[in-house]
């Protein structure tokens, strides 16, 4: 079964922090779509986390076969249309 360090876990949150952060301070100059989709997936990320953490807390492991996949991926695609959107908002 699978756990989740907390160095990992740490990190997911750093990531999570600074995108949030960057996405809500463009979403008050422009909202637009793109910022939607970053939200979705960031939302995805923590509800998955909280999951995964109420499954260790259940059972002592985690059931999900590739959890930090998921993660990463999720991550992965805010954190894209995030830069993105970012480039495109201050080249103008």
């Amino acid at each position: 079964m699978t756990q989740l360090n907390s160095e990992y876990l740490m990190e997911l949150y750093k990531k999570i922090t600074e995108i949030h952060a960057a996405s809500l301070q463009l979403s008050a100059q422009q909202p637009q779509t793109e910022l939607i989709t970053v939200i979705d997936h960031l939302s995805r990320v923590a509800g998955f986390l909280v999951d995964l953490r109420l499954q260790e807390l259940e059972s002592g492991s985690i059931a999900s076969v590739n959890p930090t996949g998921y993660l990463d991926s999720k991550i992965g695609i805010a954190n894209t249309v995030m830069k993105r959107y970012q480039e495109n908002v201050l080249s103008y």
